[in-house]
């Protein structure tokens, strides 16, 4: 199933603004929703596009989160190591189009 040029252009432009706020901070699916201006499950789903990319993953623990529990740190989301290398491409329409 093919998505419409309509959804293509939107979760392309919602995956560009997901990039951009977890370039500043890691972030929860939560606080992606409310400032994407979306539904969780879009969020959810366009996340997961962008995990399996390998753009994104979930956090895991360091030295300086003191006083957070693992289970709120692993709901983090922040870019990968190798995405802040240049060592995965970033295309969101192809992403958003399911062609990458």
């Amino acid at each position: 199933m093919s998505s419409s040029i309509h959804q293509i252009t939107q979760d392309a432009a919602i995956m560009r603004g997901i990039v951009q706020l977890l370039a500043d901070a890691p972030a929860s699916t939560n606080e992606v929703a409310m400032t994407q201006h979306v539904g969780t499950d879009a969020a959810r789903r366009i996340m997961k596009i962008l995990h399996n990319a390998g753009i994104i993953e979930h956090r895991s623990p360091t030295e300086t989160d003191v006083g957070m529990t693992p289970r709120a740190i692993l709901q983090l989301w922040q870019l990968t190591k190798a995405y802040l290398r240049g060592d995965v491409p970033f295309e969101p329409e192809k992403l958003a189009g399911g062609k990458a």
